[in-house]
């Protein structure tokens, strides 16, 4: 879904870049494919690695793009883009208790955070808390 870029929208449009986005860069590296997860989740913990399609909505206007979380070791790592944006933001850490989850993102523009659960194995729910965006985020996976 594209947004139209009325009068009404720039300030929403402008906010989403500068949280997820800022300024375009020369090249950004393409996503590599997800590795095989190397530990599994544990007994009674959601498992997030995958590839996710997202939807930030922020007053009333949604922005899409995907999301790919891989998990390492006994945590998890991964890329988020918003199609409004010009750049990955990346995906430094994962804490899951259940199906709650805390994810710490790096933008462009700061530290980010979405928090939320798993409300079925292919379904999360959660809020996206940026510097210059806050809004409700879900994400289906692929």
């Amino acid at each position: 879904m594209r947004i139209q870029f009325l009068r009404s929208t720039l300030p929403l449009c402008a906010a989403m870049v500068a949280a997820c986005g800022g300024a375009p860069q020369p090249a950004t590296p393409a996503p590599q494919p997800a590795a095989a997860p190397s530990a599994a989740a544990a007994p009674g913990e959601a498992s997030l690695a995958g590839d996710w399609a997202v939807q930030l909505q922020v007053l009333g206007r949604a922005a899409n793009g995907s999301m790919r979380i891989t998990q390492t070791g006994g945590g998890y790592t991964g890329i988020l883009q918003l199609d409004t944006a010009s750049q990955v933001s990346s995906i430094r850490s994962v804490t899951v208790e259940g199906a709650h989850f805390v994810a710490t993102l790096s933008t462009p523009d700061g530290d980010a955070t979405i928090e939320g659960n798993l409300r079925t194995p292919v379904l999360m729910e959660a809020t996206y808390n940026g510097r210059h965006v806050s809004g409700r985020f879900i994400a289906n996976r692929r």
